[in-house]
């Protein structure tokens, strides 16, 4: 999760992200979306948790806009559940003393948090 956004960043960034076969790379993304719970695993046979929601859900944005400059996603348009990530993270986030934990029903910690 957290290098598929950070390198995905970085050739954005670089101006270089055209060299990337989108196909397999947005299949793998939306394919950690769980319909469940509607956060992201950080990859294969992982759990969902609020970590990996955050790197996989950031790398959308990115991909999204690679789509649409290239003509292949209408502007607004959607490949991942939105409101299902969010409803995950505003679950994760519902502590009475702050901070943020892995999953609902887990207590809160500060690596979690700190994302």
């Amino acid at each position: 999760g957290g290098y598929t956004f950070c390198g995905l960043a970085a050739l954005s960034l670089l101006g270089a992200a055209h060299r990337l076969r989108l196909p397999p790379l947005v299949r793998w993304l939306v394919g950690r979306q769980m319909a469940h719970a509607g956060g992201f695993q950080g990859r294969t046979n992982k759990l969902v948790d609020s970590c990996y929601s955050f790197w996989q859900g950031g790398a959308f944005p990115l991909v999204q806009s690679l789509l649409q400059s290239r003509g292949e996603l209408a502007p607004g348009g959607a490949i991942y559940n939105a409101p299902a990530l969010l409803d995950y993270l505003i679950v994760c986030a519902q502590v009475a003393q702050g901070g943020l934990r892995d999953k609902p029903g887990k207590g809160r910690d500060y690596y979690h948090t700190c994302y």
